[in-house]
């Protein structure tokens, strides 16, 4: 697997998976600390829908990939996703439990997931050599 040689594809995947194995947890872990913390299965239906709705519109999304540079686009887009995160965990033990915060909040942690799923999917071939690409985005 002469991808696997390939640093700047090296740097990328494991970027890649490190972020996509820390947004699952999270999307994991606030599921259920809301079921477990309000017993109501309701509210877990409220933040799938504030998973959904971003998703409608993930077509636009591609756009960014397309237009601005996309080392650029996965970064900002990765440091959003850390700050949401902070935010809601610090709102929800510091200051009080509100799940409308929590789902609006969640809300724009997966827009920043939209945004940065097309575009490392379009940074991809700067990564490796034509004749690769095909076995990089199989590993993804």
């Amino acid at each position: 697997m002469g991808i696997l040689a390939n640093k700047a594809f090296m740097r990328f995947y494991t970027g890649f998976i490190i972020s996509e194995i820390g947004t699952k947890m999270f999307y994991l872990s606030i599921f259920w600390f809301v079921q477990e913390k309000t017993q109501e299965p309701s509210y877990t239906a409220w933040l799938g829908l504030a998973i959904t709705i971003p998703q409608l519109f993930m077509f636009i999304f591609g756009v960014f990939a397309d237009r601005y540079n996309r080392r650029k686009i996965m970064i900002i887009t990765d440091i959003c996703s850390a700050l949401i995160l902070l935010t809601i965990t610090t709102y929800t033990y510091v200051i009080e439990f509100s799940i409308l915060f929590i789902a609006v909040m969640f809300s724009l942690l997966n827009i920043c997931n939209n945004i940065f799923f097309p575009t490392s999917r379009a940074f991809m071939p700067s990564t490796l050599p034509e004749e690769k690409l095909v076995l990089g985005n199989s590993l993804s």
